[in-house]
């Protein structure tokens, strides 16, 4: 544990300035993962004595009694007191441990979408109409997929594991199906984002051309039926890829509100915490 001088700003401007090792910060952007999730703790951080805002090193005191204490270092009187808290809940970390190696696993499968969005197919024009194929960026200008990269980087830690365990079940869902064609969805939308709803598809034995096109009124019908007014929709194609389509702005089309009853009255929905 290394202290500052006690000169070294807190603030430059309005900006806030926390002090880290390069290690510590790495740690912290490991276990975080998650862009919301990160700049809570920074911000929650702030509310530590002064002097402990000047010390840098051994920040694993100060993350486990924020996580143990639901995400508060309120009580917290400084490092010392960090380290006999967290010590003496150790059984109670290793719980909580245990649970996040689930919960990275499930992100782990948004974040894979969302860093796969970086780099386009070489085939992507591969059986698609001339309509369909000017849906896509031109490859000179991706903005469309760095925002749909967005709607996924956005999430808290806890939404994409959330967001990927259902994947996982309409994936399962899927590959046990003995059909020919089956295609089961479902949508998932959380308070953090009250104008936003996410469908997820999973497809087998669906040529790409008619995937595409069914997910794009499964995600016009998730929007009228749930009344948002953006959604994404992220389509699992045989196991072999993914199929990721954005849409702002609903849709006044009469349709789309037969579409909702058709597709979405009748599907089953749960609501829980997402913590």
């Amino acid at each position: 544990m290394v202290e500052l001088p006690g000169n070294l700003p807190l603030l430059i401007g309005s900006v806030p300035v926390t002090y880290l090792s390069l290690n510590d910060f790495l740690n912290l952007i490991n276990e975080l993962r998650a862009f919301p999730d990160i700049t809570a703790y920074l911000d929650v951080r702030r509310t530590l004595p002064d002097k402990s805002l000047r010390m840098v090193g051994h920040e694993v005191p100060f993350y486990k009694y924020y996580v143990l204490n639901g995400g508060s270092l309120a009580g917290c009187d400084g490092y010392a007191d960090a380290r006999i808290s967290s010590a003496a809940r150790d059984a109670e970390w290793r719980t909580v441990l245990s649970a996040g190696e689930s919960r990275h696993k499930s992100a782990s499968i948004v974040e894979f979408i969302s860093d796969a969005l970086a780099t386009r197919l070489k085939n992507f024009s591969a059986g698609l109409d001339v309509e369909t194929i000017a849906r896509f960026d031109p490859a000179d200008d991706r903005r469309n997929y760095l925002l749909m990269q967005e709607e996924l980087c956005d999430l808290q830690l806890a939404e994409r594991a959330a967001l990927g365990e259902q994947f996982v079940k309409i994936m399962d869902e899927a590959k046990k199906s003995e059909a020919t064609e089956t295609m089961p969805y479902m949508a998932f939308y959380t308070d953090s984002k009250p104008d936003f709803v996410y469908v997820l598809v999973s497809a087998r034995g669906i040529d790409r051309a008619t995937l595409l096109g069914r997910s794009t009124i499964l995600l016009r019908a998730a929007m009228a039926a749930y009344g948002k007014d953006r959604g994404l929709v992220i389509a699992d194609r045989d196991g072999a890829g993914f199929e990721v389509q954005l849409i702002s702005g609903r849709s006044a089309d009469p349709i789309d509100e037969r579409l909702a009853e058709e597709f979405f009255a009748k599907l089953r929905m749960s609501h829980g915490p997402v913590s």
